[in-house]
């Protein structure tokens, strides 16, 4: 996008949510370009002032290093985290069920959000598998809120 909401999207990857995404040209379609946490650290600081907290996402919803989940299996239910592997950030999902009631569903051929948007006769399968199991778990989850 432009304007405000890109600048305030481009501040919150400075601050809260830092993303690391470099491309090689071999398993993507972009120009080789290194963006580790050095090349980030010195664009946010030059951009904004800001230096990228690495950790803030974990710590704010009470994850740690070793348990990243932890927040959301203490206190939270009926979450499915859907991650399309050829989307760059799948790598920031959850990639495993968390509990029955938070399940990860995967679209190995899919991208941001295939899942969630219309349907299309060129879906790969486990796209229209993905949107099948999605709608079944939250009828479940009405269903056991409404009795």
């Amino acid at each position: 996008g432009d304007g405000a909401a890109s600048l305030a999207w481009d501040f919150q990857a400075c601050t809260e949510l830092p993303l690391l995404i470099s491309t090689d040209n071999v398993s993507d379609p972009f120009p080789p370009r290194r963006w580790g946490l050095d090349e980030l650290t010195e664009y946010c600081e030059r951009t904004w002032g800001v230096r990228p907290k690495v950790d803030w996402a974990r710590a704010f919803f009470g994850g740690s290093a070793r348990e990243p989940a932890r927040a959301f299996t203490r206190a939270a239910s009926n979450i499915a985290f859907s991650n399309g592997l050829l989307d760059p950030w799948h790598g920031g999902g959850f990639l495993a069920d968390l509990s029955p009631s938070m399940p990860a569903i995967l679209l190995p051929r899919g991208a941001h959000h295939l899942d969630l948007r219309a349907s299309d006769a060129r879906d790969p399968p486990t796209t229209t598998a993905a949107r099948a199991r999605e709608r079944e778990l939250v009828r479940a989850w009405v269903r056991g809120a409404t009795g």
